[in-house]
C-alpha cells in the first residue's frame, strides 16, 4: 500500500493520510471478499496504531492496536496477530509497562516461531517431494539403459526398427513438453489479462472517487468542472481547495499511462494537496515533485496546473500541462496563460514559473487536459486547440456549465461516434 511507503520514509502524516482513505475505500469496496475485507480492515488498524505510536500518541495507538489485534484474533489471521503484538511490546515498552511488554514480546516470539516452523515443514514436504522424484528419475534412467544393451545385442533389422522406434517416441515427448509448455504459457497470460481487466474495472471508481463531491462559489466566482472517462481509464484529475481566509486553489492534472499505475499517481498528488498552507503554485509544485520524485515512480509522472483565486488576484503555475485560457471580457481577447515545467516525477528539484494577472467581472479560466483538443474522428484527424479557441471566445458569456456543454458537444460532434481514447477533463471558473 501506499501508506507503508511513506511510513518507511518517515513521512507520518502522508502515511496517516493514506491509511485512512485505504480504510474508508476498503469499507465501502464491494469488489473484495469478506474474508480480504476481514484481514485487510485488521491489518490497516494496525498500521494506523504503528502510525500514532510514531507520533507519540499512545492513547490512540493503544486504541487501534488492541482492535486490530482482536480482529485479527477473530479471523485467526496469524502474520497480522504477529505484527500485532510486535508493536504492541513496543508501546507498552515505552509506557515502562514491563509486564505488558513481556506479555506482548511473548506472543510475538510465538506466533513468530509457529509461522517460521510452517514454513520449515514446507520445506521438508518439498524435500520428500524432490527425493522421490530423482529415485524415480534414477531407476528410469536403469531401466532404460539396460533397454539400449539388449538392442545391440539384436539383429541389425530390429537395431533399425528399434531406431526408428527411439525417433518417433522422441518426436512425441518433445511434441508433448511443447503442447505442455504452450498450455502453461496461455494460463500465465489468461491470469495476467484476468488481473490487469480487474484493474481496469476498477480503476474508474478510484479515479472518480479522487473527484470533489460539489464545486465551489465564492463572492468574486462561480465554477464548473467535467471528466469524460475514456474506456481505457487515463490518469485525469481536477479538484478544488478552499482556503479559510476565501481565496481557493484550483487543481487540474493528467497522469501518464492508464489505469491502476496513473491512479497511483493521482493519488499521491491529492495526498500531497491535503496539506496546502498559503504558498504560491509554484512552489507547491516544487513540493509536489519532490515527493513524487523520492518514491521514483519511472515512467509514471503527473502533469499539473494549479491556479490560486484571491479576490481579483489570480496566480497561476503548470508542469507540463496544455495551456489555460483566460478570457478578458473588457477586450474579448483570448489570452494563454504561460508558466511551464516538466511534469511531476520527471526530475529532481525541478523549478516552477509563476504567473500573475488580475481578474475583472466576466473574465472566463479554462483549464484542460488534453483530451479534448486531440479527440479524432474516424479519418484520425485531431481537433487540435484552434477549434478549442474558437468555441471557448465564441461562448464566454455564457455560465461555465453551458460552456463545459458547448465543448463536449464541440468534441462528440467531431468525433462523430468514434470513442475518445483518453479521458477529457475541463474546469471553468467565471469571476462575477
Amino acid at each position: 500500500m501506499i501508506g507503508d511507503v511513506f511510513y518507511e520514509m518517515e513521512e507520518m502524516d502522508s502515511a496517516l493520510a493514506m491509511y485512512e482513505k485505504t480504510a474508508e475505500m476498503g469499507a465501502t469496496n464491494k469488489h473484495i471478499s469478506p474474508n480480504t475485507k476481514k484481514n485487510f480492515l485488521s491489518a490497516n488498524n494496525i498500521s494506523l496504531g504503528a502510525v500514532y505510536l510514531k507520533q507519540g500518541k499512545i492513547s490512540l495507538s493503544q486504541s487501534f492496536l488492541e482492535k486490530g489485534l482482536q480482529q485479527s484474533k477473530e479471523w485467526n489471521y496469524k502474520p497480522i496477530i504477529q505484527s500485532a503484538h510486535k508493536v504492541l511490546y513496543e508501546l507498552y515498552e515505552k509506557k515502562n509497562n514491563h509486564q505488558k511488554t513481556l506479555e506482548h514480546y511473548k506472543a510475538y516470539i510465538a506466533y513468530k516461531d509457529t509461522l517460521s516452523g510452517q514454513e520449515a515443514q514446507n520445506k521438508l514436504a518439498n524435500l520428500e517431494i524432490q527425493k522421490d522424484v530423482s529415485r524415480g528419475e534414477s531407476e528410469r534412467a536403469v531401466l532404460e539403459q539396460k533397454a539400449r544393451i539388449q538392442d545391440l545385442e539384436i539383429s541389425k533389422q530390429k537395431t533399425i526398427r528399434n531406431a526408428f522406434a527411439s525417433v518417433a517416441v522422441l518426436i512425441i515427448a518433445l511434441g508433448w513438453a511443447l503442447l505442455h509448455n504452450i498450455r502453461v504459457r496461455n494460463k500465465v497470460l489468461e491470469e495476467e489479462n484476468k488481473r490487469k481487466q480487474e484493474e481496469l474495472e476498477a480503476a474508474p471508481q478510484l479515479q472518480l472517487s479522487m473527484l470533489p463531491k460539489e464545486n465551489p462559489e465564492t463572492d468574486s466566482y462561480i465554477s464548473a468542472a467535467s471528466m469524460n472517462v475514456a474506456e481505457t481509464v487515463g490518469g485525469d484529475y481536477y479538484d478544488f481547495f478552499p482556503q479559510k481566509d476565501g481565496s481557493v486553489y484550483i487543481i487540474c492534472g493528467d497522469a501518464t499511462g492508464h489505469g491502476m499505475a496513473a491512479g497511483m499517481v493521482v493519488s499521491m498528488t491529492k495526498t500531497g494537496l491535503q496539506t496546502i498552507t498559503r504558498e504560491s503554485p509554484n512552489k507547491l509544485l516544487g513540493k509536489l515533485n519532490d515527493t513524487i520524485t523520492k518514491m521514483n515512480t519511472g515512467r509514471n509522472q503527473m502533469a499539473l496546473t494549479i491556479a490560486k483565486l484571491d479576490g481579483d488576484s489570480l496566480e497561476y503555475s503548470s508542469a507540463a500541462m496544455p495551456p489555460t485560457y483566460l478570457y478578458r471580457q473588457s477586450d474579448k481577447s483570448l489570452n494563454e496563460l504561460s508558466a511551464t515545467g516538466l511534469p511531476l516525477g520527471a526530475l529532481k528539484k525541478e523549478s516552477y514559473e509563476l504567473a500573475k494577472e488580475k481578474l475583472a467581472p466576466g473574465d472566463v479560466l479554462v483549464m484542460l487536459s488534453d483530451g479534448l483538443p486531440e479527440r479524432v474522428n474516424s479519418g484520425e484527424a485531431q481537433l487540435d486547440y484552434p477549434a478549442v479557441e474558437k468555441c471557448v471566445r465564441e461562448n464566454a458569456n455564457k455560465t461555465p456549465e453551458e460552456i463545459i456543454k458547448t465543448l463536449e458537444t464541440l468534441g462528440e460532434s467531431f468525433a462523430d461516434g468514434e470513442p475518445n481514447p483518453d479521458d477529457i477533463t475541463i474546469v471553468v471558473v467565471k469571476k462575477k
